[in-house]
């Protein structure tokens, strides 16, 4: 018996080798995994185009692409290669319309390590040894160029990768019933399917925009005129659904240096233990999610061991004193989790993983004088997105290091002295981002390497931090040349008019605190996309490509790590005319022992005492105040204030809100108010081991399609924030507010570079009420029934950018539905002749 299945055995094994493809070598790895799904493709040739019919029914071609690479034993999933092809539209009558070209980028993703993800793949060939990089899908809108239907002929573009293989797919619409109905028709799979190539975020957490988008087409696949094996050639393709994690962390030597000039991120989220390795002596200094930086002295252990019982997503932010030195971060494997992102933790000893910074690598271009980047932008493309940094100078002593670096970008689209744009700028240096490889233990054997081989490249040189620039495209500009100081270095991004918002990749999509953003990190669709220069293969070939290396964190928007106080000026705008006012205390934190604001409050409840502290000196020094609302049923009686026991105020209740004022000795006391039923009661002092206060808000009203302007004047280069907080009375509720920025027309710059693009007028919405939410002062509800329904806020912003013209800005706003409405204008501060927020006064109340 066993002969026998040793015999079937070997007949099997020889029947699987006579079988497989005589061209195509076995996998090269063992665990090579079965496809998933299975395609034929086009070969998109540049010597032999394929031709594509086009139907007048569609309003789109999907061309989904995979570029083939001659086989290698390397799998490098941070490598790019850069491909790209071109669609030529032919109309019924033959006549050649347009040509677009289509120039990509994309990586491999592979697996040759041992493990569970050994033999993974993206895609590979059926037949042939050639490695797949993973696809990349193109939308071509044919509606317009095409009403009647026609040709479209694709052909390869002998870049990077010449070898690209296509699969194209024809778009048909649905009707707003139609979309209705198909969502309607849609089970659990479905739904995943819909939205798999768009989005990692599943059906029912995409914006309302975006779902539409989705439901909005149906693809079938077109196919290429002509015989196969003459006018076209096919390839067949096995597909599975892994991907190497985008953009990897890069790197993979342990550990990070850090300085006095260079610091390090590690991004985490609720509870988590950590061992940072470090030279026994050396001084390092940590924050963590915007706390006071802890400075400490490694022992000769060289261990530090930091843990934190904090829950919310933050960042670690490590440096040190003096010169550059190596530090290593090390989890228990008990907390592999804690790091946000898609990094891979490395063994280390015992149960403990080694984990690094999350290094995301971005393509930069060298300017120089007189040899320009041209850019080349599609028809009708409004805007070109310019990132700027320098490479700071390795020369500068290093007792007086450069701080900042000056440089001169110019942009050109023709002969003529108006037809270009010039910026000077100073950057300063980047804490956190470098040129080149980040060094690490290895970086003194690579620079000795360099050296012995007399190569002038430094693996390793400090960047500044950006200075992002738009320049206006002038009307039928296609081609823009950059130039510049030899120092200066661009990241080139044109608006996808695709894509309405942007959304971060998964591991990314954690809530944060209010104003605080992630830096760097990678996202699943965006609104401004990178795109090649027009002579990338040229900068390529003269060494003008530089990989800068950027670290994902937190920080606060508009600059600094999450631990700074660098806050934008703000000032509180009252509309024009006289409309109706009212005050909104909105729920707010405070912490411990934390000086309460000057609009800031805490509410009591009816004899109930509470710790409030009073403060010694200033406004509200060893005074307190306490404005109340009565129950109905309490008039007639007296509302009265005790401290520590005593009473010290009392009023009669002749109407239902009114004050009650005492003289305490500063610090910390036991207050209660009696005497006012079910009411509401605020203290003008802080709760003294923290907890919920108010923060009160001047609002107006916003009648049902009657609008509200505001007025101020804008100064030159100055770019703006009009945030607006929109209330619904007693409700929590969906809410759209229209605006219009001077009548929708206003003067914009032209010839310049500007930060910040203002859109004209649209429609700000979204939802009012929890976490945003609080209370009416002036509504005429109980206590009860305000706790029960609070008053829902939303906040909404309106950019004012320096791409306007300065001068007085009207903004005009208006609702279908009644709204209360506060307005802060941001990047400007007070004017000398207004005042603070007001405390309450006798009138308030």
């Amino acid at each position: 018996m066993i002969i026998r299945w040793f015999i079937c055995a070997i007949l099997m094994v020889g029947w699987a080798l006579l079988l497989w493809p005589l061209n195509s070598p076995l996998p090269s790895s063992t665990r090579m995994l079965p496809a998933m799904d299975e395609i034929l493709a086009y070969r998109v040739d540049p010597d032999q185009p394929i031709t594509v019919k086009v139907p007048s029914s569609i309003d789109a071609l999907v061309v989904s692409t995979w570029a083939l690479l001659a086989h290698t034993n390397a799998c490098d999933g941070k490598a790019r290669y850069s491909y790209g092809f071109e669609a030529t539209f032919i109309d019924e009558n033959g006549k050649d319309v347009q040509t677009h070209r289509f120039e990509l980028e994309s990586r491999l993703s592979c697996d040759d390590k041992e493990g569970a993800t050994a033999g993974e793949y993206a895609a590979r060939v059926a037949e042939g040894d050639e490695m797949v990089l993973d696809p990349r899908t193109t939308t071509i809108t044919t509606g317009q160029l095409l009403p009647r239907g026609g040709l479209v002929r694709l052909r390869g573009l002998p870049i990077s990768v010449k070898d690209v293989l296509a699969r194209v797919e024809g778009r048909y619409r649905r009707g707003a019933y139609e979309q209705q109905f198909y969502e309607m028709s849609l089970d659990d799979q479905d739904r995943r399917r819909v939205v798999s190539d768009m989005t990692s975020l599943g059906f029912e957490d995409l914006p309302e925009t975006a779902r539409a988008r989705a439901l909005s087409g149906w693809d079938r696949r077109l196919d290429a005129s002509g015989l196969e094996g003459v006018d076209y050639s096919l390839r067949r393709l096995l597909l599975r659904n892994y991907r190497t994690p985008f953009p990897a962390a890069a790197g993979t030597v342990p550990g990070f240096t850090v300085g006095e000039r260079h610091a390090a991120a590690i991004n985490v989220m609720g509870p988590v233990e950590m061992d940072v390795i470090a030279p026994p002596g050396r001084t390092v200094q940590v924050s963590e999610g915007g706390t006071t930086a802890r400075i400490v002295t490694v022992g000769e252990n060289g261990l530090l061991h930091l843990s934190s019982d904090r829950k919310e997503p933050r960042s670690f932010i490590f440096d040190g004193k003096g010169d550059d030195f190596l530090l290593r971060f090390v989890l228990p494997e008990a907390f592999q989790r804690a790091q946000i992102g898609d990094l891979t933790a490395l063994p280390f000893e015992g149960n403990r993983l080694e984990v690094r910074p999350d290094v995301r690598v971005v393509k930069y271009l060298k300017l120089d004088p007189d040899r320009p980047v041209v850019a080349r932008v599609a028809p009708d493309q409004p805007f070109l997105g310019l990132l700027l940094r320098a490479e700071l100078p390795p020369d500068a002593p290093p007792d007086a290091p450069l701080e900042a670096m000056s440089g001169t970008v110019v942009a050109r689209w023709g002969p003529g002295p108006n037809e270009r744009a010039e910026l000077v700028q100073t950057l300063p240096r980047s804490r956190f981002e470098r040129w080149g490889r980040p060094r690490d233990a290895r970086a003194a054997d690579v620079d000795a390497d360099d050296a012995q081989k007399g190569s002038g490249d430094r693996m390793d040189a400090d960047a500044t931090d950006p200075r992002r620039a738009i320049l206006r495209v002038p009307n039928g500009v296609e081609k823009i040349e950059i130039i510049g100081d030899a120092h200066m270095r661009v990241h080139m991004r044109v608006l996808d008019p695709g894509v309405p918002e942007d959304i971060l990749r998964m591991p990314y999509q954690v809530e944060l605190k209010e104003r605080e953003i992630w830096r760097y990190a990678p996202f699943d669709i965006r609104t401004w996309t990178p795109i090649r220069a027009h002579n990338q293969d040229e900068l390529e070939r003269s060494g003008r490509i530089a990989d800068l290396y950027e670290q994902v964190r937190i920080e606060l928007r508009g600059g600094g790590q999450a631990s700074s106080d660098a806050t934008k000026p703000e000032r509180i705008l009252v509309p024009d005319g006289a409309p109706v006012r009212r005050r909104f205390l909105a729920k707010a934190e405070l912490a411990a022992k934390e000086l309460l604001p000057p609009d800031g409050w805490t509410a009591l409840v009816n004899e109930q005492p509470l710790k409030l502290g009073v403060a010694y000196g200033g406004a509200r020094g060893a005074r307190l105040k306490i404005v109340y609302r009565a129950h109905p049923s309490q008039l007639g009686g007296t509302a009265e204030l005790w401290i520590n026991g005593k009473r010290e105020a009392e009023q009669p209740l002749a109407t239902l809100a009114g004050a009650l004022r005492a003289n305490p000795k500063a610090g910390i006391h036991d207050v209660e108010i009696r005497g006012i039923g079910d009411g509401l009661a605020y203290a003008d002092a802080a709760p003294w081991e923290g907890g919920p206060i108010v923060r009160r808000r001047d609002v107006f009203e916003l009648p049902a399609k009657q609008p509200l302007t505001f007025t101020f004047r804008q100064r030159p280069n100055e770019s703006l924030t009009l945030v607006l907080f929109a209330i619904t009375e007693g409700s929590s509720r969906p809410f759209t507010i229209h605006y219009t920025i001077d009548g929708g027309k206003p003067r914009q710059r032209k010839g310049m570079f500007f930060r910040t693009i203002t859109a004209p007028s649209g429609d700000l919405g979204g939802r009012t009420g929890d976490p945003l939410s609080g209370l009416l002062w002036e509504a005429k509800r109980s206590a009860k029934e305000a706790r029960k329904n609070p008053d829902g806020m939303a906040r909404v912003k309106i950019p004012i950018g320096d791409d306007l013209e300065p001068g007085v800005r009207t903004i005009k706003i208006e609702s279908a539905d009644r709204l209360w409405i506060g307005a802060v204008l941001v990047g400007q501060a007070s004017l000398p002749s207004e005042l603070e927020p007001r405390l309450w006064s006798e009138d308030d109340l």
